[in-house]
């Protein structure tokens, strides 16, 4: 009896992390947590950890990049975090060429009605190649100065003053671009909890914005 294929989206899951000491795997919990409510074929996980956005030589994304051009005929989409986790780098966006997701609730909300693809347009800000309306983001960001947790608000961490991290504010952030005492784009993975100092954006405290 001939099996019908599978009418599903395809999609790759692909996970980073700017430091050895965050890691991967919330990124990989709740992105596959996003493609079995949104009915997808999970095919492919990759991930990177402690390695820069604006890097060609993770080995991750290599293999990812590999996986497609072994597929050619797949109209594979990638989901990930938020467009930070992917790259910085023009030449990465350019060899994927795939639609992009996003599971991170803040931006499956800013995506809605934009078709986000690996080829859309990237500009030069604070000296990394970043998507084009990342500067206005970042801008919008510095508006939103505090969170709250459990019903009590915080002030929100400005870059550099992260906790245990000495090099934080010698150089743009490398996920969101700010700047030393700027306010991380919501979703960075640079940004840090008020309250238990871990990633704001994978922590099990309940922020709200």
């Amino acid at each position: 009896m001939k099996t019908e294929p599978s009418t599903k989206q395809k999609v790759i899951l692909y996970a980073r992390t700017a430091t050895t000491e965050q890691d991967t795997a919330s990124q990989i919990d709740q992105g596959t947590k996003y493609a079995e409510e949104q009915g997808y074929d999970l095919v492919a996980v990759f991930s990177d950890r402690g390695f820069s956005g604006s890097a060609m030589d993770r080995p991750g994304i290599q293999q990812m990049l590999t996986f497609i051009k072994e597929h050619p005929k797949e109209n594979f989409a990638i989901i990930l975090d938020n467009p930070s986790i992917l790259s910085r780098n023009p030449d990465i966006h350019i060899h994927a060429q795939k639609k992009l997701e996003f599971f991170s609730q803040l931006y499956q909300d800013a995506s809605k009605n934009e078709e986000l693809t690996t080829e859309q347009e990237l500009v030069e800000f604070n000296g990394s190649m970043v998507i084009k309306g990342w500067p206005e983001k970042l801008k919008a960001a510095q508006e939103i100065t505090t969170c709250r947790i459990d019903g009590v608000e915080y002030e929100r961490i400005p870059y550099g003053q992260e906790e245990g991290y000495k090099s934080a504010g010698s150089r743009p952030c490398h996920d969101c671009s700010a700047l030393k005492g700027q306010l991380h784009v919501p979703g960075c993975d640079m940004e840090r909890c008020p309250v238990c100092k871990d990633q704001a954006a994978f922590c099990d405290c309940d922020i709200a914005l």
